[in-house]
This record gives structure tokens, C-alpha cells and sequence, in this order.
């Protein structure tokens, strides 16, 4: 195929000579003219095709005619060597070029192939394939007489012209670091390259996010970045270093903060390094001191996702455009088989892109096995800056900030968003858990991303050849792991069918019609016995229905048998057992917040108990154990190799069919599989994603559960697997099985199984050579699930946004069943452990957590007044250092609502947040605040064991950790609770008032603390007057102070009151006796 071009020209014989001269071998002459007629040049050679010139006479001495040629780099080199004054060089912007200026006027215009390569390439050429306006596009630049491309956008256009025209980030404030340390707003979006210029780096720049609708709002972009992909942001940098860096040049994110985690977040970041450094071992990281800012950066030769070095005179690629990389020279530079070069003469076009932090919503999304995470979650109002820098070699050596000298620092400021800038609910701001559910698997649009994916989807052999080089996936997700919403967490729940629902609904949806005083000592309350109701029916269970895929829900009863037994809630209530006395007993004993299933667990077993087991009832018994069912013929007794497909089944030691507890009396059928790697469970319909995994190297202890220890279920047995902070119970139906599990879990797992140092195992106790100092954060925290290792939601309570944090046992009998101890000594000691300086030594923290899982077993409705307060102070303040050792402090006051109200206890057979223990249980006779907006948010729980004592000093005593009150606290004692009372109260007190003069009149100015004013109503009438009398406010102040006051009460000088502002900020607290 030939393409034929004709050009006219004034002298047609000159220009073939010229043609032929500078392109001797692409052109030959077919037909000579003389010098008024035509010429026509045909290819060298006819066989590949190509171009034939057509010059023709012009009619007119004015010439416009051009032609505009592609050919490769090196014949157009050629033309530009022969040094013809007719030739001039062309500079495009990712194409280089050359024009020919013919003797008879007309022009030919060469570019490389490049230009064909990119999308702005071909849109430029058609401009110049335009035979009369192409001149407008190209300048003269030098004196050598070449030209340059003009910029389809124009690049001088004045930035806050250009960001009119851009997609809007309200969200976010970005600025980049120039010279002198100066930061200069940078436009988002913009379609030209923004000049950069630090002390090391000279060059330009784009930063490109996702907008919510990119076709519309970014059609600029959308083709190019967006359409079919995933990314969520990209920033290209392109130029040249002004001196090679001294060191290693490292790239990647600072935080303007240091970071204060809890163990949650802590986890979540410590999990999130250790995959990073499954794919580059050289990532250097930091949370932050006064010497080093937190980060983590990796060597830029690894960070970036493409990196393309253009030699002097090569073609630059545009910047306005994806760079795009080769697989292999990727591939190189992940394997450190290439080493850095960076030098002066070089120009670097360098790309990092992520689908994994979306900046305008300032949140981490579409992780594998974690919802997205709220970006203020790990650094609260901190800003995040993408940063380049020449660091330290040595990977050990900390990055001094003093010392750091930056190549490039882009700066993001998090502004918040208004309710227009997202779809979501705006109160999601405010929680403090926004990781607490599972999210589906992601495919991947960068090598970086695809390797992370690997990595959290346990395939311990990621290698850069494994497939991760493949083009970027459009396919549908996959299915998404188990959410786990209260009582049926998430599970594929059917009905039984042979049952009737509505006689099940009726049955245990009507409440008693007695008339219930909720905290009297009724005989029907007293007749509830709870260990024989524990032991009647343990638990409800989630038992799979292979040839359907779905779970039954079922009850475990032990009414006579001697099996257990499994009957449905349907099934039970077709008995017609007496429901009345049931009813009562539940209601008039149980708490209010127990689950439904939890609800009618407790009914069935107190109806089956022994203590009600009349010749009538035990008739109706023996027909619901006549009334037989399959259940006990398939509980723990499929075949997993029929249920779980072969991939799942890879490298498996054991495969099993086990129960896994979810809550002391909720248990679910899984099917289990047993590796060198790790535990995971499957559940129906597709056994596909597992709905939990224990990696073993995260296992420190794995034990048998002796018959006190687990639940009513003879003939079964039970093994608990121990990790850092929690145990996962299993239950088997053969001894065998359960004794082979717990034998290959106690072995140490192979070596060649770590990821990242070897030095980061966990601690275990139970393995040889096991350390017992303190753990470091590699070590504490490898876990699998950060959230569901410290928090839990369990199925046995109406939890709603509850998370229980003593959740690191269960226990599985009635505390009837066994010896506790005193609740005032047990909760006294957790205290003491919860103030130890060194509770993050792994024995300290390990005793910490199973402390307060005992508190679960206390009964303190039988405690005296004093005791019960004595007791619920000091649980106030275990709760409050456990909050912050899990799960930080809170960011803002916004959030404390969702903070307060989120941190729970189990304790003596009920639920409470901190807020509920607050103001429902200490505070529950006492007056609510005075600020309207808390009136709306208190809780209004009632509990049996609440105070019934009013004492405005109690307010001095509750301390949250606020900067506002004292940062000491005592470990309360009935025998001398009146004392540490007063002394709380003048702790206080001396830290916080403040007595000054105003004004020429000398008039009195009493600062009091706020909370004197939230409630003010415990003092009196709520008045300041009263709040002044009840305080007697003269023993706290100082001499000073005390001779203010009085010569301002002789005067008769007026005395006003005002109250301090209250902090929000939150600090551990040290206990009193150390001061």
C-alpha cells in the first residue's frame, strides 16, 4: 500500500534535488520535470509500500504547501547531521522531529514514531498534517534555529486559571516544596507538567486523582488513567537531579505527626508493613519521635511503578501521559537486578500509582481482607506527604529529620468533607472502627498492588515471575469474605422445613403478661439457676445442610440422653411447653440486651431444666426426643473432601470438619483445613473464602480444654488454639481427631515459612527458646485480623455498635459452676496490671487480657453499695487504659460519642459501654449533664446492679485520660473509699482552680472545671452559688489564692464564676502511689 503526497513548489526541480540529498535512501526519482511540469519520487523500494511525493508547479508565488513524514529515529538523525542550512530540529513533548525547508517553498515535516505512540503524539500530528495553520503550532527556540512543539494546553497558563478549569478536590489542600523550602499550591488534575524545582531535583510534575464521576468530570484523563481501571491516583515526575543523591534514594509517604496507635491500629499497620516487606525487604518505616518523622519509604528504584531514564538526545515521554514500562524492566528492577543510577545528565520520568488510597475520601480502600479504612484512624489531623529524599544506606539507621534533604515533597492537607463531596452516611465520619467488617478481594492495576494481593490472599510463594506480570484484570470480583453481623454472622441461614415458623414466632415473640419489677428478689427471679440452664441447652448451633449448602440453626439439649441432641427453635415450641413461667424467669432475671437466639436459648433450657421437670413436662421431653432429626447423624460427621473444592485442599496436613465457638454459647460448623502456613475456615454455600485464618506463626499456645473448662457437650471434645489477644475454641466429635490437631499445631512451624526477618516471630511461651522481655511491634503484633484479635461482637448480646474488649476467653460454664475470685481483689489487680509501665512485656500483657476475661465471670449484684462502687471506679479505669492500648485515643471530641459508647465489658451476665458504665451504672442516680446536646446522647440502660448513691465527688474520681484532669489515679478500696473520694476531689480541684482579679475594680474571677458545670445539677440546683458551697473551695486553693478571696469577700467585691475549657486530648493514666 503507498500513500501518495502532493506538494506544489515554485521550482519543482530544486526541491526533488533537495528531497534526494537529505533523504537519498527513501526516495529515488521516477519521473524528472523541467522545471514548470511535475516530479514525481517513488520508495526506494516498491515491495514494502511506503510514500510517493508528488511536486507539482504552483500557480501562486505564495507557498503554503507541506508534507508531513514518519520515519524512525535514526534516519532522522541522519537529516539532522548532514548540517543543511534547509534543516531544523524539532523538540515535541515525548516526539522529536525535523523540518525541511525546500528551495521552491513548500515543507516537509519529519517526527519519529514516537509520536504514533501516545495519544497527545496523534493528536498532535493530525494539527501538523494540517497543510496551512501547522506552522502555529511550532516556536523558534535558540539560535541553532530549532523549534519546539507549542503545548495543545498552553503551559504558561497562570495556575489559578488553570485549576478553574479542573476537576475540584474540596477535600484537600496540595502543595509541592520548590526552592528556599517554599511550598507553592499545586493543581490537581492539570493536563500540563507543573514546574518543580528543589535544591536536588529540577523538573515537572502531575498529580492525578480520581474524581467521583471521572468521565464527566476529568474526560481529559478518563481515556487514558481511569476508563476500565481502578487506579485511584497517579503522580509522575519528570526532570533531572541537580547532583546524584549522597546514599540511597528513597521514595514514599511522611506524616507530619508521630503516630499514637493502639494495638488495633498498631496491628493493622504492623500487618500492612509486613506484607510491603514481602515484596521489598529494604522498606524503612517509623512512627515517629522527636528525631525521626514518621514514614515509610522504600528505595525509589522499587517504589515507583514505572521508572523510564531517556539518554541525552533520546525522546522523553509525555508527562501528560501514563508512563509505560516494560514487564521485563520491571521485573528487573523488583528482582534488584539492576542497580541505580542516578546521575545528572540522564532525564528520569518516574510513576507511582495505587488503587488503594483514594485521597479525596482520605481513606485506605478495596484491601483484601479488610473494609477501607479512614486515613485519620492512624494519624488523626496529620497531613501525608509523598516525598523523594537521599537517606541512609544502611536500612538500620534511623532517617534524622534534621538531616534529610528532599528531591521532591508533595504535600497533602486532609480539609474534611462536606455533605456533597461523598455519597456515604455523614455520621461514618465519626467512627473510631471503620475497618470492622470484611470487604471483598481486589484485582489490581499496578505490580505493587498485585504483589500485595498476593500476599494477603496467604500464597506464600510470591515470586516476580508467578504470573503477577499478567495485563491488569476488568473481571468481576470475586465473592467477598464473610461479613459478620450479629447472632447469624453473615451465615447462609435456612429455615427448617418441616417446621412451622409461625408457631415458633409465636412462641418465643410474646412477651410474659405478668407485671415484672425488673429489680426485685422475686421467687420468680430466684428460681432461674443458670448452670442448669448452661448445661440443659450450652448453646445454639449453626449446623450445615450439605445437600443444600445452608445452615440450620439448631439447640444443643442434654435432657436425658446421653448424647446431645440438636433441635430447632420450631421444633421446641411445637411441644407447647409452659412458656409463661420461662418468660418471667428470663425477664425478671436476664438482661434486656442478650440476643434473640441468645434469648431462646435461655428460655428452652430453664424449661427443660431439672427444676421443672414435672411428670408433664418430662412427657413432653421424651416426645421432642422422640421427634427425631438427621442433626446428630451429620454434625461433625461430613466428609470435607466432598464439600471443599480441591484449591482449598492444597498443602493440607488436615482437613476436618469442625465447630469453631463464635460466642461462649454460639458455635458454627466449618470445614477446617490445616497447613504449615496456617488454620483456615470454610463455611457453605461455595466454601470459597475462608471465613477465618490463624497463621501459625501467630499461635503461642495450643492446649486441650479439661471438662470444666468447656461447654455441656458430652461425648465431644475441645481444644483451644491461643494467639496474642484472643483463643479460637474448636470443638471435635472424636478424641483422636482432636489430639492430632493439637499435636501438629504444637510443632514449630518451618523456617522458610517467615515472612520478612526472622527475628519477628511472635513470642510463644509453649516453644522453645521463647523470649520474655518486650515483644517488639514485629513480634506483638503479627496477627491476622488486628480487630477481631482485640475486639469483639459477640452473638450472644444485641451488641449494635458495641465491641467487647474482654474478649480473649470465653467461659463456657455459669460462674456458679466454679470458684471465682473476690470481684474487688480481681478487678483491684487488673487495675494494678493495666497502670504497669511494662505492660507490653508479652507475660504482662498476656495476664492483662485474661484478667479482664475473668471480669466476664463476676457477679456483683450480691456486692454491698460500697464495694459495687469501689469496684465499678476501678473497672472504669481498666476500661479506659484497655481502650487505649487497643484501640489509641480518641482523635477529636466529635468522636468521643462513638468511642465512649463503642468500648464495652461483658460482666456479670450483661453488657456495658463505657458510656452506659458511666452515667447509667456509677452515675445512675445521679443527675445527667446540663449541656443540651449530651442530654441526647446519654444512654438510658437500665441494669439491676446499678448505684443507687448520689455523691457529687464521683465526678472527680472517673477519670477518661483527659489533659483536663489529673494524670493519676488511685485503685479504689470500700474500706477507704470515703478518703480516696475527698483526696480525688483535691486532686482535682488543686490541679484545675483558679481564683484571679479583674479589671481596675479588682472584682473576683473563679475558674472552676468544666465538669462543675456539666453537672452541676450533683451540687445543689445547678447554680454556680451552689456549686461554690458544696466545694468549699478555700481548702484547695493557695496561699496566695486564699488572701485574694478573702480581702475580695471583705470589700464585698462581686465574684464571678466561669469554667475552663475542657481538652479533648487523652493520655495514658500512672497510678497514684507512684507520684
Amino acid at each position: 500500500m503507498a500513500t501518495i503526497l502532493q506538494l506544489e513548489s515554485s521550482n519543482v526541480d530544486a526541491d526533488a534535488e533537495d528531497i534526494l540529498q537529505l533523504l537519498p535512501d527513501q526516495f529515488q526519482l521516477e519521473q524528472a520535470g523541467d522545471g514548470k511540469g511535475s516530479v514525481l519520487l517513488v520508495p526506494r523500494d516498491y515491495s514494502r509500500g511506503g510514500t510517493i511525493i508528488v511536486l507539482v508547479a504552483a500557480s501562486t508565488k505564495s507557498i503554503e504547501s507541506s508534507a508531513t513524514l514518519v520515519f524512525s529515529l535514526q534516519i532522522i538523525d541522519s537529516v539532522l547531521r548532514k548540517s543543511s542550512t534547509k534543516v531544523s530540529g524539532i523538540k515535541g513533548d515525548g516526539f522529536d522531529g525535523a523540518i525541511i525547508q525546500l528551495t521552491g517553498g513548500a515543507s516537509i515535516l519529519l517526527f519519529t514514531t514516537t509520536i504514533l505512540s501516545t495519544t497527545r503524539g496523534r493528536k498532535s500530528l493530525a494539527h501538523f498534517a494540517d497543510g496551512k495553520n501547522w506552522r502555529k503550532y511550532l516556536k523558534k527556540e535558540g539560535n541553532d534555529g530549532s523549534f519546539v512543539v507549542m503545548p495543545l494546553v498552553k503551559d504558561e497558563i497562570d495556575l489559578a486559571q488553570l485549576k478553574s478549569k479542573l476537576p475540584k478536590f474540596p477535600s484537600l489542600s496540595v502543595s509541592v516544596l520548590q526552592q528556599n523550602n517554599q511550598f507553592q499550591d499545586f493543581p490537581l488534575n492539570s493536563p500540563v507538567g507543573i514546574p518543580v524545582e528543589t535544591d536536588l531535583f529540577v523538573g515537572k510534575c502531575t498529580f492525578v486523582l480520581r474524581p467521583n464521576d471521572p468521565k464527566n468530570q476529568d474526560p481529559y484523563y478518563y481515556e487514558q488513567i481511569f476508563s476500565k481501571k481502578k487506579r485511584r491516583l497517579i503522580l509522575q515526575v519528570q526532570g533531572k537531579f541537580k547532583r546524584e543523591p549522597k546514599g540511597t534514594l528513597y521514595a514514599g509517604g511522611e506524616i507530619s505527626k508521630p503516630l499514637k496507635l493502639g494495638l488495633v491500629t498498631k496491628g493493622l499497620s504492623s500487618l500492612i508493613l509486613k506484607l510491603l516487606k514481602a515484596f521489598c525487604n529494604d522498606v524503612h518505616y517509623s512512627y515517629g519521635d522527636d528525631v525521626e518523622k514518621a514514614h515509610i519509604v522504600f528505595p525509589a528504584l522499587q517504589f515507583f511503578s514505572s521508572i523510564i531514564i531517556t539518554k541525552p538526545g533520546g525522546t522523553v515521554p509525555s508527562i501528560a501521559e501514563p508512563f509505560v514500562e516494560s514487564n521485563a524492566s520491571i521485573k528487573a528492577r523488583m528482582n534488584n537486578s539492576v542497580k541505580a543510577d542516578w546521575n545528572t545528565t540522564d532525564t528520569y520520568s518516574l510513576a507511582f500509582q495505587t488503587m488503594y488510597l483514594d485521597l479525596p475520601t482520605w481513606r485506605v480502600v478495596q484491601l483484601p481482607v479488610t473494609r477501607d479504612l479512614d486515613l485519620r484512624t492512624f494519624w488523626g489531623d496529620s497531613f501525608l506527604a509523598l516525598v523523594m529524599y537521599e537517606g541512609e544506606s544502611d536500612r538500620k539507621r534511623r532517617h534524622v529529620a534534621e538531616n534529610i534533604q528532599y528531591s521532591l515533597m508533595m504535600k497533602i492537607k486532609y480539609m474534611g468533607l462536606s455533605n456533597t463531596d461523598s455519597d456515604k452516611d455523614a455520621s461514618e465520619d465519626d467512627d473510631i472502627l471503620p475497618w470492622d467488617k470484611a470487604s471483598r478481594l481486589r484485582h489490581s492495576d499496578s505490580f505493587i498492588d498485585r504483589r500485595l494481593e498476593r500476599v494477603f490472599s496467604g500464597d506464600s510463594a510470591v515470586t516476580p515471575d508467578s504470573g503477577i506480570f499478567q495485563v491488569e484484570s476488568d473481571d468481576e470480583e470475586e465473592d467477598s469474605f464473610l461479613n459478620i453481623p450479629e447472632e447469624d454472622i453473615g451465615l447462609p441461614l435456612e429455615d427448617d422445613d418441616e417446621d412451622d415458623d409461625k408457631t415458633e414466632s409465636e412462641y418465643f415473640d410474646t412477651r410474659s403478661t405478668n407485671s415484672i419489677n425488673y429489680t426485685s428478689e422475686s421467687s420468680v427471679y430466684r428460681e432461674y439457676n443458670a448452670s442448669l440452664v448452661d448445661n440443659t441447652c450450652p448453646a445454639w448451633i449453626n449446623i450445615i445442610r450439605p445437600q443444600k449448602g445452608k445452615y440450620v440453626a439448631t439447640y444443643a439439649l442434654n435432657i436425658g440422653t446421653a448424647d446431645t441432641i440438636y433441635r430447632t427453635a420450631s421444633r421446641f415450641a411445637k411441644c407447647k411447653f409452659d412458656k409463661e413461667a420461662a418468660l418471667m424467669s428470663i425477664e425478671a432475671s436476664c438482661s434486656p440486651r442478650i440476643s434473640s437466639k441468645e434469648r431462646k436459648r435461655r428460655i428452652i433450657g430453664h424449661a427443660l431444666s431439672p427444676m421443672n421437670q414435672s411428670t408433664q413436662v418430662q412427657q413432653k421431653i421424651q416426645n421432642l426426643i422422640e421427634t427425631g432429626t438427621k442433626f446428630e447423624s451429620t454434625f461433625l460427621q461430613n466428609n470435607p473432601l466432598s464439600l471443599l473444592p480441591s484449591k482449598r485442599r492444597k498443602n493440607a496436613i488436615y482437613t476436618g470438619n469442625i465447630a469453631r465457638a463464635l460466642s461462649e454459647c454460639h458455635w458454627v460448623e466449618e470445614i477446617a483445613t490445616l497447613t504449615n502456613h496456617c488454620i483456615t475456615f470454610f463455611q457453605p454455600p461455595k466454601y470459597k473464602q475462608p471465613s477465618l485464618r490463624v497463621t501459625r506463626l501467630n499461635v503461642v499456645k495450643v492446649r486441650k480444654l479439661v471438662e470444666k473448662e468447656g461447654p455441656n457437650f458430652p461425648q465431644h471434645y475441645f481444644m483451644a488454639i491461643e494467639t496474642i489477644g484472643r483463643t479460637v475454641y474448636l470443638m471435635f466429635a472424636s478424641e483422636e481427631a482432636c489430639d492430632s490437631w493439637i499435636e501438629e499445631l504444637s510443632k514449630q512451624p518451618p523456617q522458610q515459612l517467615l515472612l520478612g526477618d526472622n527475628d519477628n516471630r511472635p513470642l510463644s511461651p509453649t516453644r522453645k527458646g521463647a523470649s520474655k522481655g518486650i515483644a517488639s511491634d514485629a513480634q506483638l503484633l503479627s496477627v491476622d485480623n488486628p480487630t477481631e484479635e482485640f475486639l469483639h461482637k459477640s452473638s450472644r448480646w444485641s451488641c449494635k455498635q458495641r465491641r467487647i474488649l474482654n474478649c480473649r476467653q470465653f467461659s463456657f460454664r455459669d460462674q456458679g459452676s466454679f470458684e471465682i475470685t473476690d470481684p474487688s481483689i480481681l478487678v483491684a489487680d487488673t487495675l494494678r496490671l493495666a497502670l504497669n509501665p511494662d505492660l507490653l512485656e508479652v507475660e504482662n500483657l498476656q495476664s492483662f487480657l485474661n484478667g479482664v476475661s475473668c471480669l466476664k465471670n463476676v457477679n456483683v449484684s450480691q456486692l454491698p453499695e460500697e464495694e459495687r462502687l469501689a469496684f465499678f471506679l476501678n473497672l472504669y479505669h481498666v476500661m479506659i487504659m484497655h481502650a487505649f492500648l487497643v484501640v489509641g485515643f480518641p482523635r477529636t471530641n466529635f468522636q468521643w460519642k462513638s468511642y465512649f459508647s463503642m468500648i464495652s465489658y461483658q460482666c456479670s451476665d450483661d453488657i456495658f459501654s463505657l458510656a452506659e458504665l458511666d452515667h447509667c451504672i456509677i452515675r445512675g442516680s445521679m443527675n445527667i449533664p446540663t449541656v443540651f446536646a449530651s442530654k441526647l446522647v446519654i444512654p438510658k440502660s437500665r441494669y439491676t446492679f446499678a448505684l443507687t448513691r448520689a455523691d457529687y465527688r464521683i465526678n472527680f474520681a472517673l477519670n477518661c485520660g483527659s489533659y483536663s484532669n489529673p494524670v493519676s489515679i488511685p485503685i479504689y478500696n470500700a474500706n477507704s473509699l470515703e478518703k480516696q473520694l475527698d483526696d480525688a476531689t483535691t486532686l482535682y480541684l488543686k490541679q484545675a482552680l483558679k481564683v484571679k482579679t479583674k479589671g481596675s475594680s479588682n472584682s473576683l474571677v473563679i475558674y472552676l472545671p468544666r465538669i462543675c458545670q456539666w453537672f452541676a445539677d450533683d451540687f445543689g440546683s445547678g447554680s454556680s452559688k451552689d456549686v461554690l458551697s458544696a466545694l468549699k473551695i478555700q481548702k484547695y486553693l493557695s496561699n496566695q489564692e486564699q488572701k485574694i478571696m478573702s480581702q475580695s469577700t471583705t470589700k464585698g467585691d462581686g465574684i464571678s464564676v466561669k469554667y475552663l475549657p475542657f481538652s479533648f486530648e487523652c493520655r495514658n493514666l500512672i497510678l497514684a502511689e507512684t507520684i
